[in-house]
C-alpha cells in the first residue's frame, strides 16, 4: 500500500511540475517581424486592433522584407502606419528604428529601441539619435523620416509648415558599426 501511495505522489509531482519555459528567441536571430510583435506586446506601438496579421498582410498594403530587416504596415485611418528598420551592432545585438506616421499629417514620431538583459524593448532615442527631435504638438517645421529598406541610411526631410519645397532641408543619418551618425552634406 505504501509503495502505491509513493508512486501516486511521484506521478502527481511529475504531472504537476511545469515543464521548461519556452525558449525566447535570442536577440541575434530576431527578425523585424519578431520586433513588431514584441513592441506590440510591450504596448510601445499604439495599435487598437488585436489582429496584427491583417496589419502585416500584403493584401492590406503592408511591406514585410525580413531579409532586409524592413517592415511597413499600412494604416487605415483608425490605425497608424508604422515603419520599422532593423539595424545590428557588431555583436549582432539589435537596434530597431520605428516611425509612427500617426493621425497628425504634420508630425511623425521616430523612436529607437534596443533590448535589455531580459529581452524587453528599451527606448534609446535620446541617447542614440544624433539630430534634434521635433516636439509633438509644437508649431513648426514638418519632419519626415524615411527608413531604409535597402542600405543603412535614414533620410530626414524637414520642411516648413507652409509646405514650401524651396526651404526643405534634407539630412542623411547612417548606421555605422554601432551608432547613428550624420553624414556630411554633399
Amino acid at each position: 500500500m505504501r509503495a502505491k501511495l509513493g508512486l501516486v505522489w511521484v506521478l502527481l509531482f511529475v504531472v504537476a511540475t511545469p515543464g521548461p519555459a519556452p525558449a525566447a528567441t535570442p536577440p541575434a536571430s530576431m527578425s523585424v517581424v519578431d520586433f513588431f510583435h514584441l513592441l506590440c506586446d510591450a504596448k510601445k506601438l499604439h495599435l487598437e486592433t488585436p489582429d496584427r496579421a491583417s496589419l502585416l498582410s500584403k493584401k492590406n498594403g503592408a511591406v514585410v522584407d525580413v531579409p532586409n530587416g524592413y517592415l511597413r504596415t499600412h494604416g487605415d485611418g483608425a490605425q497608424p502606419t508604422y515603419t520599422l528598420a532593423l539595424f545590428r551592432r557588431p555583436d549582432q545585438s539589435p537596434v530597431v528604428a520605428v516611425v509612427d506616421d500617426g493621425a497628425d499629417p504634420f508630425f511623425e514620431d521616430l523612436t529607437i529601441f534596443t533590448l535589455d538583459d531580459q529581452g524587453r524593448p528599451v527606448d534609446i532615442t535620446k541617447k542614440a539619435w544624433p539630430l534634434k527631435l521635433p516636439k509633438d504638438g509644437v508649431e513648426g517645421p514638418i519632419t519626415r523620416y524615411y527608413l531604409p529598406r535597402y542600405g543603412r541610411t535614414i533620410t530626414v526631410v524637414v520642411q516648413p509648415a507652409d509646405l514650401s519645397p524651396s526651404f526643405a532641408h534634407r539630412a542623411s543619418v547612417a548606421w555605422v558599426k554601432d551608432r547613428f551618425i550624420v553624414e556630411p552634406e554633399e
